[in-house]
């Protein structure tokens, strides 16, 4: 599995590199077929716990007030032999 994931990290950098990112193209983009995680919920709909339960890290603002106001586009990353992790918010400008 950990080379799966690996795989699909490197596909995704090229694809941001190569801004093949999806859109509106008739043939659709590689990174179109790539997996992904989506998260949906109401106001205060713990999408935040939800989506860190999935990772198995805590890594997002956590609040009584609201504090996911935007979508967000994460991409996860860890060194080749897996000694540093860290995860990439590709929605940033």
């Amino acid at each position: 599995m950990d080379g799966l994931i690996g795989l699909v990290n490197r596909i995704q950098r090229a694809c941001t590199v190569l801004e093949d990112n999806g859109g509106e193209n008739a043939l659709g983009t590689l990174w179109d077929a790539l997996p992904s995680v989506v998260v949906v919920g109401g106001q205060s709909s713990r999408r935040p716990s939800e989506l860190e339960s999935v990772v198995g890290k805590d890594f997002l603002p956590c609040g009584s007030d609201i504090v996911m106001r935007r979508p967000l586009v994460l991409q996860l990353q860890k060194t080749e032999d897996g000694t540093r992790e860290w995860a990439d918010f590709l929605h940033a400008p």
